[in-house]
């Protein structure tokens, strides 16, 4: 492999290695967010009760 393809693996590695790690950080957000949702879905619903809607 010449220097060129070398330099361009070591990259393309870098950026796999990039996209692993952000994926990992999108789906931890996710996850985040998924349990704020159903936190504000069980809070509303305690709400309409105490209100007498439910």
């Amino acid at each position: 492999m010449n220097g060129h393809a070398e330099t361009l693996q070591r990259n393309l590695s870098a950026l796999q290695r990039t996209t692993v790690k952000q994926k990992a950080e999108i789906n931890r957000l996710w996850k985040k967010v998924e349990s704020l949702t159903a936190d504000k879905a069980a809070l509303l619903a305690d709400l309409k009760k105490a209100r007498g809607e439910a």
